[in-house]
């Protein structure tokens, strides 16, 4: 089973990789206009400010030639600071008047009031003893031990001691029937659509056709797992995406 499992998933991944387009993010570099008042005004003025600043750096044999630069470069950097300043007060005002009479409890409320602010992810966990961990290791290790934990006989209840022993005792009662087409189709085609597809790239989409077109050869894997009360690690493998609450 484990054979057949890993061919069946292979082909799924390979159509589906190269049938559909994988969107790559690329972040792309800042560009100088990173905020909302800047202008090109502010551009031709930063130029400025550089072009006399390197003059002014380059003269060192001529000290007044160096003196004129400097108050050159001093007078356009003054300039230079006081349009930010022009272009900030501007902009926060034009921002300012678009909040809505009708309903000033919006963004400029929140902003004034430092409600607007995300609360910074949770990169640490306090474990048993009332410590943190220090890395992402050791958080990772931390939510393993906390969701999958060991399975030790010791820690036990009297509920988990008693369904153990059931497992353990023979079954002597006939085998449940095998899925039928039927069965298998009507849980497939139940599948929500629209989902995020996991590690494997191939979204419930997929398999719906997969069922429509080879519904027989899809059943017979999943009898076969079910005759041999096997699972195939293939299946097993998820993404798990941890939630802060």
């Amino acid at each position: 089973m484990e054979t057949v499992t890993e061919e069946i998933q292979g082909v799924l991944e390979t159509a589906c990789r190269s049938s559909f387009r994988i969107r790559n993010i690329i972040q792309k570099a800042t560009s100088h206009k990173s905020v909302p008042w800047w202008t090109q005004n502010l551009t031709i003025l930063r130029e400025k400010v550089n072009t006399q600043r390197r003059k002014f750096e380059r003269t060192k044999d001529n000290n007044d030639l160096r003196d004129h630069r400097k108050e050159q470069y001093l007078a356009i950097k003054a300039e230079y600071a006081a349009a930010i300043r022009k272009e900030i007060y501007t902009s926060w005002k034009g921002y300012c008047t678009m909040t809505s009479i009708i309903n000033p409890w919006s963004v400029i409320y929140k902003t004034l009031a430092c409600r607007d602010r995300r609360a910074a992810p949770q990169t640490t966990l306090k474990q048993k003893d009332g410590t943190l961990t220090t890395n992402i290791q050791e958080t990772i290790q931390h939510m393993l031990q906390i969701l999958t934990p060991e399975d030790n006989q010791a820690d036990d209840t009297e509920m988990q001691k008693h369904t153990r022993a059931l497992a353990q005792q023979e079954i002597d009662t006939d085998d449940d029937k095998e899925f039928t087409v039927q069965e298998v189709r009507n849980v497939v085609m139940s599948m929500g659509k629209n989902k995020a597809p996991v590690e494997d790239c191939i979204p419930s989409e997929v398999f719906k056709r997969v069922v429509e077109i080879l519904p027989r050869y899809v059943v017979s894997i999943y009898n076969g797992c079910f005759r041999k009360g096997t699972f195939p690690q293939r299946w097993k493998k998820a993404l798990i995406i941890p939630i802060t609450k």
